[in-house]
C-alpha cells in the first residue's frame, strides 16, 4: 500500500508539473495526452492489483481470527473459568463494513479518483470546454467509487459467508508426540 501511495504521488505530481509548465503552443500536447494516459492507466493497473491484495489480506486475517477463536475454545474447555476470565475473551467474528477507513477503502477511493482522471484526459482530448470535464470528471468519480464500494462489500460479504460455512477442523493434533 505504501508503494501505491508513493508511486501515485509521484505519478502525478509530474503529470501536474507538465501542465503547469507546458506551452500549447509548443506542439507537443498530443504526446503529454498519451503520456498522461498511459501514466494514469499505469496507476489504474496498480490501484487495482493493490485493492485485491488488501481484499486477500482481509480475508486471511478474518480467517486467523475464526483459527484464534478456536483455539481459545479449545483451552478455555480445559481450563477454571477464573484463570480464562480475560486470557479468553473474543468476539464473533462480524461481516466487515465499508467506509471504515480501511485499506480497501483508501485503495478504492485512490482508483475512483485515477479512473475519473482518465475519463478527464479523454473529454479534454477531445476539446470539450473546460466545465463539462470538470462535470464529468465529478459524475465519474460518484459513480465509480460508488460502484467500487459495491464491488469491496459484495467481496467482504462473499468471504465472510466463506468462512463461517467452512467446515470447524481441529486446530490442535491430538497428539504429536513420537514415542
Amino acid at each position: 500500500m505504501n508503494f501505491f501511495i508513493t508511486i501515485s504521488t509521484a505519478i502525478l505530481g509530474g503529470i501536474i508539473a507538465l501542465i503547469t509548465n507546458f506551452e500549447k503552443s509548443s506542439g507537443l500536447s498530443e504526446y503529454i495526452a498519451y503520456f498522461i494516459a498511459v501514466a494514469l492507466a499505469v496507476l489504474i493497473a496498480f490501484g487495482h492489483l493493490t485493492l485485491l491484495r488488501m481484499l486477500k489480506r482481509n480475508e486471511k486475517s478474518d480467517r486467523y481470527k475464526i483459527a484464534m477463536d478456536k483455539i481459545r475454545k479449545a483451552y478455555s474447555n480445559e481450563l477454571d473459568a477464573g484463570e480464562t476470565k480475560y486470557a479468553l475473551y473474543h468476539k464473533k467474528l462480524k461481516p466487515r463494513k465499508v467506509l471504515t477507513g480501511g485499506m480497501a477503502d483508501i485503495t478504492a477511493a485512490l482508483n475512483s479518483i485515477f479512473i475519473s482522471l482518465t475519463i478527464a484526459v479523454i473529454f479534454g482530448y477531445f476539446s470539450f470546454d473546460t466545465w463539462v470535464i470538470i462535470v464529468v470528471f465529478f459524475i465519474s468519480l460518484v459513480l465509480v467509487f460508488v460502484t467500487l464500494l459495491m464491488i469491496v462489500k459484495r467481496k467482504y460479504n462473499e468471504s465472510y459467508i466463506k468462512l463461517t460455512k467452512e467446515d470447524d477442523e481441529d486446530l490442535i493434533p491430538a497428539d504429536t508426540t513420537n514415542n
